[in-house]
Order: C-alpha cells, then structure tokens, then sequence
C-alpha cells in the first residue's frame, strides 16, 4: 500500500466517531505491511494488531482486521444470506461475513464501488467490555465493526451499518464463564 491509500485511510479512522483517542500512528504502520488483496480477491485479512484503551469501568480494543478493494464490492449472494442468517442467530462475529454483508446494503457498497476516489477500505473490530454496570453482573460486551470508506461522506450509513452489526453479550456462569448473546436494548439497561 502506498504513502497515499495509507494516508486517506488514517485520515478516515481519525474521522470516525468512536476511535478518537486509538494510536493513529501504529495503525499507520500496520497499514504500511498490509498485503492488498491479490487480482480476483475482494478481500485480505490483516495481521493482528490490538491497541487497548482503558476508561473508567470499561476498556475498548480496536483492531483493524480486513482490507478491501472498492473496485470488487458487487451485490449479494443469495448463497451467503444463509450463513449469515447462522451466524446472527449464534451472535457470532465474523469480520469475512461482515465484509460480504457489505455487498447486501447498497446505501454502503455502491457509493463504494461507483464515486470512492481511494481503491482500498478497510473493516476494523472495535470491541467495548463494560465491567462496572448497573446490575453488578460482571462483563458486558459489545463487538462493533468500524467500516473506513476514504473520502465517502455518508457517515450516517456507515454507522447504521455498523449498528446493524453490532454483537452484544454478557459473561454467564460463576465456575465456567461463556459469553451468551443479548439484546442491543437489554445491553444499554445493563451500562
């Protein structure tokens, strides 16, 4: 990836509204050894790369987890509505499902395909544990992607599509701790 791409993609993670305080810096440098996707691809995954940030009675990860060419971003596959059906169903995160659920929202993919200046986006995981809640319970989670188009203007469909594919769970369990799935609405009674 060139000095370029890597550029308008950090100046689109400094844009987004809930990264303001992540190390830009690092998330440059991962961008700078990143393998962009080969000819046919749509997509490359990322080496791990987790910047933590702590906040009083909760922290966050982020990590920056796919590469994307806007030129490939085409419409759904009907085939891929039904793993994607599965996995909501388990609350499972998946940062390759989520990057073929971009090809079932138009409001998102097309601006990406047709009037994205930039070749590459990226696809992050952004990861809330709310440890101090209302209830006392333990551990609330919250597992948000952080979708970066350079250049695209449409924040408001970005953040719904990232809302849209939010995870939320809880720790259950006093000897053996699982995270089970939630509710948006029963997360935000919790924290």
């Amino acid at each position: 990836m060139n000095t370029q791409e890597i550029s308008a993609l950090i100046d689109g993670l400094r844009a987004h509204p809930l990264l303001g305080r992540f190390n830009f810096e690092k998330l440059a440098d991962v961008l700078a050894t990143v393998q962009l996707p080969s000819q046919g691809r749509l997509f490359n995954a990322i080496s791990p790369n987790e910047q933590t940030l702590e906040e009083q009675d909760r922290y966050h990860t982020f990590s920056l987890r796919r590469v994307m060419d806007n030129g490939k971003m085409r419409g759904p596959n009907p085939m891929f509505i039904l793993f994607m059906d599965f996995l909501n169903f388990f609350s499972a995160y998946s940062s390759t499902a989520l990057v073929r659920s971009l090809q079932e929202s138009p409001d998102v993919i097309d601006p990406m395909h047709s009037r994205c200046q930039e070749p590459f986006s990226v696809l992050g995981k952004l990861k809330t544990f709310d440890y101090k809640n209302r209830e006392d319970e333990g551990l609330y989670i919250a597992t948000r992607p952080i979708l970066i188009v350079p250049g695209f203007v449409g924040w408001n469909q970005i953040l719904r599509w990232e809302e849209r594919n939010t995870r939320y769970s809880k720790e259950k369990g006093a000897f053996f701790r699982r995270q089970v799935g939630i509710s948006k609405a029963e997360y935000d009674l919790a924290v």
